[in-house]
């Protein structure tokens, strides 16, 4: 595959990640009117997708090093269309949560999956380069997603980011059919097996320096996602703000996390350490 359609599959990939986490905030205060139930009881539905979306990944990257990374985006991008029809469908809080699950655990594989395809096709020095751009386009979504379920809030209601993620997951199918050659070319048989993922895991778990950075990310990403959960019940029932311009609000947000990128970049280009980074 060229290096641009990779990296254009493997952006289509982890946008439903971003499409699902993101793009419905706007909708949370007309969602809990509708389902009638609590503001948090509509958060829940946020967490339960994250969990669903962080778990999955812990078995995903074995189950792809055994059967392949087309077999398992394949099924992925299956799994987050029913989860969508589910959402879509949905006429009470449980089929609700049920369909955020199955987003969370479709989304979590594709995104992880986007990444190993880079990984598998490139060599260490051209991926570093271009993760850069491909973050870059990472950040932009999260603006986007919320200021397009903004409007589809306003013009159709709460049901239509839904109805969006069905469509959205039609064309990944249909994408990664045509256009995703399998990348995984020495298939590791004994990758799936209880005993291989723990050890594995186990290494992981010692590096102090995996776990230190893996914090701060965690820190940074939390702000942005009580943003999303907190923001719109503040925003629109609270001030009486708009849909449309709170999911406007989110570019703010977002510009400054781009920015704060590039600042990065540019203190790690003229060899500064980590250290002062974070500082």
């Amino acid at each position: 595959m060229s290096t641009i359609k990779i990296i254009l599959l493997s952006v289509l990939m982890a946008s439903a990640y971003f499409f699902a986490s993101d793009m419905y905030a706007p909708s949370l205060p007309s969602m809990a009117k509708a389902l009638q139930v609590s503001a948090t009881t509509a958060q829940q539905t946020v967490t339960d997708f994250l969990i669903a979306f962080s778990l999955i990944q812990i078995f995903i990257g074995p189950l792809s090093e055994r059967f392949g990374r087309r077999y398992i985006a394949l099924l992925s991008s299956i799994l987050f269309f029913i989860g969508a029809i589910f959402c879509l469908l949905s006429y009470n809080l449980n089929m609700l949560i049920i369909g955020r699950i199955l987003q969370g655990f479709a989304a979590g594989s594709l995104f992880l999956l986007a990444r190993v395809i880079m990984q598998d096709s490139f060599d260490k020095e051209k991926l570093t380069s271009l993760l850069t751009w491909t973050g870059i386009l990472f950040m932009t979504l999260p603006a986007l997603t919320p200021t397009l379920g903004g409007f589809l809030e306003h013009y159709y209601g709460w049901k239509g980011s839904f109805f969006f993620m069905v469509l959205q997951s039609i064309l990944i199918f249909i994408l990664l059919v045509f256009f995703l050659k399998e990348t995984n070319l020495n298939k590791n048989m004994d990758a799936h097996k209880p005993k291989k993922i723990f050890n594995d895991y186990k290494q992981i778990i010692k590096n102090f320096t995996f776990l230190t950075y893996t914090l701060f990310a965690v820190i940074s990403v939390s702000g942005i996602l009580v943003f999303y959960l907190m923001g719109s019940f503040i925003a629109i029932q609270t001030f009486h703000i708009s849909p449309k311009i709170y999911g406007l609000s989110s570019l703010i947000l977002i510009s400054s996390s781009i920015s704060g990128r590039f600042f990065t970049l540019n203190f790690l280009k003229k060899k500064f350490s980590e250290y002062y980074c974070f500082l």
